[in-house]
């Protein structure tokens, strides 16, 4: 479509519309023992893609994977013994992964062999919480009040060198993610991955599950 934003070969929109500069997040680093072992991993059970492999120098590879939805990438880098950073291989990572389906993540990957700490826990709050309207330059000005219930699922899953990070699944992307599909279920075309914009794409693709609006324990 000739009025789409442009992309890049991540699939993330280039927004052109803006007068501030364009922002967002481009990766997290994660430190790995061996890379292709590692890439494997990522790859093969975690069903992420392969964004760039590239030796950048004799003894420097640069290796970037990605969920298959989203803009954010993870950065593989395999670090000398006895460094610093050979140090921070396998511990717990503040990464999050969000999903719509954190039991159906869990059953599939589980199969894969991915070990998590423990199995999928549902956890309900009531809040009360006013964010800053959009655009508004007044920390101060509020603007939609949220829902007071808080819903979500989650868990932690590990490596293969131990590093851990959290797979979560709240209400609102569930909500938001079936309302999206919805449209796109009438159409009978499918939507994209990896993709800044949201709108159907045609072709053949593969089917998508049911709603499911909310998750139970396995």
């Amino acid at each position: 479509m000739g009025n789409s934003p442009p992309e890049w070969a991540d699939g993330s929109a280039v927004r052109l519309d803006r007068r501030d500069p364009y922002l967002r997040l481009q990766s997290v680093t994660i430190y790995v023992r061996d890379l292709d072992l590692s890439l494997n991993f990522y790859l093969d059970q975690l069903g992420f893609q392969l964004i760039f492999d590239a030796r950048i120098q004799p003894d420097r590879r640069f290796v970037t994977v990605a969920p298959p939805d989203g803009t954010a990438n993870l950065t593989l880098v395999a670090p000398e013994p006895g460094s610093e950073q050979y140090k921070l291989i396998g511990r717990p990572m503040p990464v999050t992964f969000v999903t719509e389906d954190v039991i159906a993540k869990y059953r599939e990957w589980s199969k894969r062999g991915v070990r998590f700490q423990f199995a999928p826990r549902l956890k309900r709050l009531k809040y009360e919480v006013h964010v800053r309207a959009p655009h508004s330059p007044d920390p101060s000005t509020p603007g939609a009040e949220h829902a007071p219930i808080w819903g979500g699922v989650f868990t932690r899953f590990r490596d293969l060198d131990g590093n851990s990070f959290s797979l979560v699944s709240f209400d609102e992307v569930t909500h938001a993610v079936e309302a999206q599909r919805r449209p796109c279920r009438k159409a009978g075309v499918r939507t994209p991955r990896r993709a800044g914009n949201r709108n159907c794409q045609t072709g053949p693709g593969p089917s998508l599950p049911p709603d499911s609006s909310s998750a139970q324990n396995p």
